[in-house]
């Protein structure tokens, strides 16, 4: 499972078709069962798309994206916010950040 515990999964593919990085952040607020390590509910879920020859790429992006996400309060905010704008503004005020 890409569900690493802590209510988050990161579901992500290296394919020929992607030409760029592509990732899309969903949330759910009653949380979705993914067979993550803890047993538990996933509420945030960011994947992943590149291109099949970018591996250096695709891993970097996804401990970045990893290390946003490891923070508890704007987990919480996620899982609260209420379009996809808010969480676009959360997302981008967290990557200033990091």
């Amino acid at each position: 499972s890409t569900a690493i515990g802590g209510s988050i999964a990161f579901p992500h593919a290296r394919v020929d078709s992607v030409k760029d990085i592509i990732i899309c952040v969903c949330t759910s607020k009653e949380g979705i069962e993914f067979d993550s390590l803890d047993q538990e509910p996933v509420n945030v879920i960011a994947l992943l798309l590149s291109n099949q020859k970018e591996a250096g790429l695709h891993l970097k992006t996804l401990a970045f994206l990893a290390r946003m996400l490891r923070d508890k309060y704007l987990l919480q905010k996620l899982k609260n916010a209420k379009d996809s704008e808010e969480i676009l503004s959360l997302l981008y005020k967290q990557q200033q950040a990091v």
